[in-house]
């Protein structure tokens, strides 16, 4: 059975309508996906979560003060140039406290509401933004048995959409300048009183910090865009492929299959957070892979994000079966590591799991979170060239857990 890529730009048609989390656009994408995913034969779960919209609001602070610091730093310069080392000191603390920032916020934002739960840090978090409800939807296999030995593949996509006043492109490149600037600020004011020399580019630096971080202070979002590309492309091929796979028994014999369309993507990966928390802790006693699609279809160029490096002896890791998988196509398959660039994989990556992300770049990339992301943009070919990657991954996964049924039932095309 050929990958059907009209038949998943079908389904990315039915779901491309606005649906930020908390609409009742949300709402309809979750029941249409779960009414589809049962129809194939799945058993269908909706797990929900609650969570603060925090992230957003601390990233906002922290770009102010940073901005505050620049400028007096500016002033300083002119006035007592001594002192302007200072802001500048503080400016470089400020960036290298940030990560630990924002761990505790992430770590913070999803609601534990066990009492006792909620520590003092939680309930400060909690006070920093909106709080959204929303549900990852679990789909999984139950004609055949779970065992400890099977693999688990899961498979993911978010639901979940959002327009914002900036495209997503500009908006992380306005990120990488005030952080470059802020930095490069930093470091030539200290140089200059260090080495007692008389240049420019302090002030250059911390212009374009202030002016850069201006835009994201005024930056909000909205429910004005359709997401075809961001992500009614990836759900749609993820839907797809559970109703080939759920017509392939023997694929669920040897693999442990489980569908997860998670919400909230949008707000800090937050519905992938909240599937993590829930893992057992098996999970790193036998082959666990996750895959997750971002973006299908939505250029020429086929991307694959995140993996890990595993010891040598190991099964090979999901990287590296889809670059094998993808060898021999027409378009190569590239590494992208973006800054300022968030995926449902990530937080899975982070805690040691082989997770990756898939998704094509091209042209359409710089329409994400507008009304014009729209299916149209969406490339049949690519989408087919994707499918038949993933199905060529997802039977050399089901090979190495039952190689004694040999290549003759596993081989696929790759």
């Amino acid at each position: 059975m050929e990958f059907d890529a009209q038949r998943a730009k079908y389904y990315a048609e039915r779901i491309s309508i606005p649906r930020q989390t908390g609409t009742p656009g949300e709402e309809k994408v979750i029941d249409m996906v779960s009414a589809w995913l049962s129809d194939f034969g799945y058993e269908v779960a909706l797990d929900p979560f609650t969570f603060t919209a925090a992230f957003d609001n601390i990233i906002r602070l922290e770009i102010f003060l940073g901005q505050l610091l620049i400028a007096a730093g500016l002033i300083l310069g002119s006035v007592l140039p001594g002192a302007a080392p200072l802001p500048a000191l503080l400016v470089v603390i400020l960036v290298a406290i940030t990560p630990l920032i924002h761990r505790q916020v992430l770590r913070n934002a999803l609601h534990d509401e066990r009492p006792g739960a909620a520590s003092h840090t939680t309930n400060l978090i909690r006070r920093c933004g909106k709080v959204y409800k929303s549900a990852n939807i679990v789909a999984r296999y139950t004609k055949s048995g779970v065992s400890r030995e099977k693999p688990r593949l899961v498979i993911m996509a978010h639901h979940d959409s959002k327009s914002q006043t900036l495209s997503l492109p500009f908006r992380i490149s306005l990120i990488i300048l005030v952080a470059v600037g802020g930095l490069l600020f930093a470091i030539t004011s200290i140089l200059a009183l260090l080495l007692e020399l008389s240049t420019p580019l302090p002030f250059v630096f911390g212009i374009v910090a202030i002016a850069s971080g201006i835009p994201l202070l005024l930056l909000r979002s909205g429910n004005n865009s359709p997401g075809g590309l961001d992500n009614a492309s990836g759900l749609g091929f993820l839907i797809h492929l559970a109703e080939q796979l759920g017509a392939k028994p023997d694929i669920h014999e040897a693999v442990e299959i489980r569908f997860v369309v998670t919400g909230a993507e949008e707000f800090s990966l937050m519905g992938a957070r909240a599937y993590l928390s829930k893992l057992g802790k098996t999970e790193s006693l036998k082959p666990f892979y996750l895959l997750n699609f971002d973006g299908i279809g939505g250029g020429s160029i086929f991307n694959i994000s995140g993996g890990v490096r595993l010891r040598p002896g190991l099964t090979p890791s999901i990287t590296e079966l889809v670059a094998d998988c993808s060898s021999e196509r027409p378009t190569p398959l590239r590494k992208l590591n973006f800054p300022g660039l968030l995926m449902d994989h990530m937080p899975f990556s982070d805690a040691g799991l082989d997770a990756i992300t898939l998704m094509h770049l091209g042209r359409p990339v710089f329409n994400i979170h507008t009304p014009d992301d729209l299916v149209d943009s969406i490339r049949e070919e690519s989408v087919r060239e994707a499918g038949e990657v993933v199905m060529c991954l997802i039977r050399k996964i089901a090979q190495q857990a039952n190689p004694s049924r040999g290549p003759e039932n596993n081989q696929v095309q790759c």
